[in-house]
């Protein structure tokens, strides 16, 4: 199974590695490598992250206060947010939904 971020997701991964090695050295690489991990278990067991409404899934990010929201098909994950659990649960929801659209 492959996996791709939209670029939504893309643009959430560089805002969290910028605000976190802003706050300290290596707290980036940190989250990246928690974040791998994660996406290694989802590619393994992709229907074990807990469903949302939006027909997609989401997972913790172990260490951090993050969820990543995606879909999956049996060929392929999708990333569709990497989102901060204390951000705006309206503004997540309004993006998945437009994502629904598509």
């Amino acid at each position: 199974m492959r996996h791709e971020f939209t670029p939504e997701a893309k643009q959430d991964l560089l805002e969290a590695l910028d605000w976190y090695e802003s706050r300290q050295s290596g707290l980036a690489a940190r989250f990246e490598g928690a974040l791998r991990q994660t996406l290694e278990r989802l590619l393994a067991f992709p229907d074990s992250a807990r469903p949302v409404i939006s027909g997609g899934r989401a997972a913790l990010i172990p260490g951090f206060p993050y969820l990543l929201y995606y879909t999956h098909t049996s060929e392929s994950l999708t990333i569709q947010a990497i989102w901060q659990a204390e951000q705006d649960p309206a503004a997540l929801s309004r993006r998945l939904s437009q994502l629904d659209d598509e």
